[in-house]
């Protein structure tokens, strides 16, 4: 089954051409290489419905923009699977809840313009979200506090987690 889908991808990207720019560009800067023709064919289709799904999301109103990075000639599912996803744990949690002062308050905050927040980090082949997430609130917590803005450590938080899991998402609740 998986050869007839190879098959039919490789030549459904017979009408992509091996030699669109982006797709050479592409596999120059992320030193891709494919062991077969029929394999590169797959990756390009991926790679242009991914380009596809980029243009779309970047044309909506949204508060942030995707652009073409490693990954751009896998799946999402190989993606999620690359990276150790798995779906969150159920539990009987309740969330507290702080109630704030009432008053006005502004519709949407750039929290860039205040100088709060790190820039964009890369998280590699492996998948830490919950590193990354406690570092960036960390951090721009600080800096909201009065303190200069500081880059922190995900790799500690990973060293120091309950569970040593490398290169999978361990669950949100063993740092804390």
């Amino acid at each position: 089954m998986k050869v007839l889908l190879v098959i039919a991808l490789a030549q459904l990207a017979v009408g992509f051409e091996l030699t669109d720019p982006d797709w050479v560009a592409f596999k120059s800067a992320h030193g891709k290489a494919y062991s077969h023709p029929a394999e590169e064919a797959a990756r390009l289709a991926i790679f242009k419905d991914n380009q596809r799904l980029i243009a779309e999301h970047n044309t909506g109103n949204h508060s942030f923009k995707l652009g073409v990075n490693k990954f751009a000639d896998l799946t999402n599912a190989e993606y999620r699977q690359l990276l150790g996803h798995r779906a969150a744990e159920r539990r009987g949690l309740k969330a507290s809840v702080k109630h704030m002062k009432r008053g006005v308050t502004e519709a949407t905050v750039d929290w860039r313009d205040y100088g709060v927040v790190t820039s964009v980090k890369d998280q590699g082949m492996c998948s830490s979200p919950w590193a990354f997430s406690t570092t960036g609130a960390v951090e721009s917590m600080w800096a909201l506090a009065g303190n200069p803005l500081i880059a922190l450590s995900e790799q500690q938080l990973e060293d120091c987690s309950y569970r040593q899991v490398i290169c999978f998402s361990a669950p949100s609740r063993n740092p804390m």
